[in-house]
């Protein structure tokens, strides 16, 4: 039996979109931004929880793959973290989003591993040396990891669930009679 792939989608699976209509932005860039926007893609190509998309004017979007979250131009507060929470400043790129209009600026706070993950979030956000390409990068990251953890937890939490059913019925099966007293 021969199986055919269905999906004709040449991006499939990869993480890095490119607007067609980015060529022109793009071409104004330096051969070392392109560079990395290239490793950027090969490094991204197997997330499953977030995309960075290239916009005509080449600015990145970091966009959540199952919410309708997408953000650009990313801040973080800059003040040193006492819990694992990230308090972003960002601009709305999202048409369906509960936060306002595309391009309004909003805050959205994201609860990440620890103040670790969020410091080491905020020391390339906040550092005028990394550009937007980098910015949109390690948000990313941090994204794509919190959502694996979350997967994770999710996965563990159902295991459990299904040993404490499977328990349940062994007893019900065993001594499952019911007695009027």
């Amino acid at each position: 039996m021969q199986v055919n792939s269905i999906n004709n989608n040449q991006n499939f699976g990869m993480a890095l979109r490119i607007d067609p209509k980015a060529t022109e932005a793009l071409q104004g860039k330096s051969a070392n931004y392109l560079q990395k926007l290239a490793e950027l893609g090969e490094k991204i190509k197997g997330y499953k929880y977030v995309d960075i998309f290239i916009k005509e004017d080449a600015t990145p979007i970091v966009k959540f793959k199952n919410a309708g979250n997408a953000y650009s131009n990313l801040k973080i507060e800059d003040k040193p973290a006492l819990d694992s929470f990230a308090r972003i400043t960002a601009t709305n790129e999202s048409k369906g989003s509960t936060f306002g209009k595309v391009g309004d600026t909003v805050q959205d706070t994201f609860e990440l591993s620890s103040t670790w993950e969020v410091e080491s979030l905020r020391k390339v956000l906040n550092d005028p040396k990394s550009d937007s390409l980098d910015k949109a990068e390690k948000f990313a990251e941090v994204i794509e990891n919190r959502g694996i953890r979350q997967a994770k937890a999710a996965a563990e939490k159902a295991a459990k669930e299904a040993v404490q059913k499977g328990k349940v019925a062994e007893l019900m099966n065993k001594f499952g009679e019911f007695v009027s007293i």
